[in-house]
């Protein structure tokens, strides 16, 4: 009923489907990707760690942004580098340039940095009695993005001429979906 009645919790619910399905994407096929394409088999794994690089030297950062901008501000910063990370690597696929599809995913590392501030959205969201159970409804959008996630890569992988580019724009389109109900989050 909580998650019926709570505007902020439904729209933080879908934002969270919607990353961990692009979550899911990029990191299922990064690896691949970078197998793929690298010059040697010892980059293979460089962009998945670059992504999560990206997460890592992200999370300070965007906490300074929320705090001194709001966190809808954060949330919809990190959404928007999801959605330049997916552009950028489906460029460099469709290029067949390395370099860009090992240091793109930072950008979707940064995304998944912002995620996970959503459960501390969602306590801001409700009163504190409820606190467990709102972290709960929006860590939940998870579940969501196992049913969906499988889906969309399998439908977008041939999308476009090179195989995998057209997943990242898929990523990309999930992102921008995030950002916008981000952007319809009120002020916090």
């Amino acid at each position: 009923m909580l998650l019926l009645t709570n505007g902020p919790l439904r729209l933080l619910f879908m934002a969270q489907a919607l990353y961990w399905s692009c979550s899911l994407i990029g990191i299922t096929l990064t690896s691949l990707v970078g197998a793929s394409m690298a010059p040697a088999i010892e980059l293979a794994t460089l962009p998945l760690g670059l992504l999560m690089l990206g997460n890592l030297v992200s999370v300070h950062p965007l906490a300074m942004v929320m705090q001194r901008r709001g966190r809808r501000v954060g949330l919809c910063l990190g959404a928007l580098c999801g959605v330049a990370g997916g552009l950028l690597l489906a460029w460099g696929i469709y290029t067949g340039v390395f370099w860009l599809v090992a240091v793109a995913p930072m950008l979707i590392g940064t995304y998944q940095a912002s995620a996970m501030y959503y459960r501390y959205a969602a306590l801001e969201a409700v009163e504190s009695a409820q606190n467990g159970r709102a972290a709960a409804l929006v860590v939940g959008g998870g579940v969501l993005a196992a049913v969906i996630a499988p889906e969309i890569a399998g439908a977008s992988r041939d999308m476009l001429p090179v195989p995998f580019a057209g997943a990242y724009v898929a990523l990309a389109g999930l992102a921008a979906l995030g950002a916008i109900l981000m952007a319809l989050l009120p002020d916090g």
